[in-house]
């Protein structure tokens, strides 16, 4: 009886994968042949008979190559992170530097901003606007645009209003607060601006600081459609082929009234 394998290389039995095997012999040549550099166990738990690669030196090869390429994996692996590191540090250096550009661009235009210093709103809305539009992931500019669309605001003008109200409703450079928001709109579309009935009709639809109420939406998407508002005009009809005739009717006679409402200044 053959003597049990000193299992160094820790061979386990295909079948029941235990240690405890013992070297078997070929059953032919032709089996031997066709498995150069193996040996056959058996198991002397599960009694069966396999084949494994045993020969150390191939063994050794086999964990060295397989050392090597875990090393060149975890090489490549770190100049992956540093480069994208880097390429990360490289873009912030770049959007610093453009949204410096910008707002020097943006403020350079002496006679605009002298204009917006001395109280002109519509100078201070288009100054506010302006920075909005050039690079809104910038803090600080994002807090000088929404510091001139309320100086403007609080002047009366309405197309600062909208711009405060809108992003009163995202919560963008301002807090996000739709009472906020429908206060600004209301104000706006009071003193006749499409985009505040516009977004005051929305609101109305959608239900926001305000009961849902589409009668509603659909009279103040019809006053803003009556200005020459194509938007209004398309959600307009969307809404109007939900509503009853009466409802219809209803809403197109009440389109004809305005009522005034004051503007309240927004909180940053």
């Amino acid at each position: 009886m053959k003597s049990l394998v000193q299992n160094n290389a820790k061979i386990l039995c295909e079948h029941c994968h235990s240690l405890n095997i013992r070297q078997s012999k070929w059953s032919s040549h032709s089996e031997r042949n066709a498995h150069p550099r193996c040996t056959p166990y058996r198991c002397l738990d599960c009694s069966k008979r396999f084949i494994a690669t045993t020969n150390p030196t191939h063994l050794i090869q086999d964990n060295t190559l397989l050392k090597r390429t875990s090393l060149i994996g975890s090489l490549l692996t770190v100049a992956v992170i540093f480069m994208f590191l880097m390429f990360e540090n490289d873009t912030k250096n770049s959007q610093q530097k453009m949204a410096s550009d910008t707002l020097s661009e943006v403020t350079k235009n002496s006679t605009r901003l002298k204009a917006a210093e001395n109280g002109d709103a519509r100078a201070q809305f288009e100054l506010g606007q302006s920075l909005l539009q050039s690079f809104t992931d910038n803090p600080e500019e994002m807090a000088i645009a929404v510091r001139w669309l309320s100086k403007s605001a609080d002047q009366g003008n309405t197309n600062a209003m909208v711009a405060l109200g809108r992003l009163s409703k995202v919560g963008l450079g301002v807090l996000q607060s739709y009472e906020q928001s429908l206060e600004w709109m209301k104000a706006a579309a009071a003193q006749g601006n499409s985009d505040g009935m516009l977004e005051l009709g929305r609101l109305y639809r959608e239900g926001i600081a305000v009961p849902k109420d589409i009668v509603q939406a659909y009279i103040w998407l019809n006053r803003s459609a009556a200005k020459h508002n194509r938007i209004a005009a398309h959600e307009r009809d969307v809404i109007g082929n939900a509503l009853t005739p009466e409802q219809l009717k209803d809403a197109q006679s009440q389109s004809v009234t305005e009522t005034p409402v004051k503007p309240q200044s927004v909180q940053q």
